[in-house]
């Protein structure tokens, strides 16, 4: 089971002196910055665009379930990165999606491609409830996301797919239907679109 937090983790921001959760906080040097601070100083050092601000969306799912997102924006040595948290309980948790472009990006062209990227992400359905076997792999594609599972230390991890953790020996259980098929493996940034 996924260790939980009683309280949303915080921490005071040393630019802008507000509690920010602690996912919207880097460490730049040995200063606490959020995405907002971090953004804005290194748009004053390069004479680029302030920080956006983009609201909270809701998007459905293949099941029209609804997920609730998030926006951090980061300016990187290689561009703008935006960061699409799924909100649940005042915490990220479940799907994630990113988009990169150009220092010089026109951020709303970039929030348009991500938000398209989220609702193709939602509709696709790659795990299903077999009867008999539990959940099982759906058709012979499945597309998720590899994440730290506190329960193994870091020797192995967990996966997020529909949104959902699902263990490595879960997963693995799920790939015992396939044994004796063959199999490709395909990792990609955070930023990238999976197709």
């Amino acid at each position: 089971m996924k260790k939980k937090i009683d309280q949303i983790e915080s921490t005071r921001c040393e630019d802008c002196d507000r509690q920010i959760p602690s996912h919207r906080t880097v460490h730049y040097g040995d200063t606490i910055l959020c995405d907002r601070c971090m953004f804005n100083r290194f748009a004053r050092e390069t004479g680029g665009q302030q920080y956006p601000e983009f609201e909270p969306v809701i998007v459905k799912d293949f099941r029209g379930r609804p997920h609730e997102f998030h926006f951090t924006c980061w300016l990187a040595p290689t561009g703008i990165i935006i960061d699409a948290l799924e909100m649940k309980r005042g915490r990220p948790d479940g799907y994630k999606f990113g988009i990169m472009g150009d220092h010089d990006a026109d951020v709303m062209q970039l929030f348009s491609q991500l938000y398209a990227r989220i609702r193709k992400g939602l509709s696709h359905q790659h795990l299903k409830h077999d009867r008999r076997f539990g959940r099982s792999i759906k058709d012979l594609t499945v597309r998720g996301r590899v994440q730290w599972d506190d329960n193994m230390d870091g020797e192995l991890p967990c996966l997020i797919i529909d949104g959902q953790e699902v263990s490595w020996r879960q997963f693995g259980r799920m790939l015992m239907s396939f044994e004796g098929w063959h199999f490709k493996l395909e990792i990609f940034d955070r930023t990238e679109e999976v197709p």
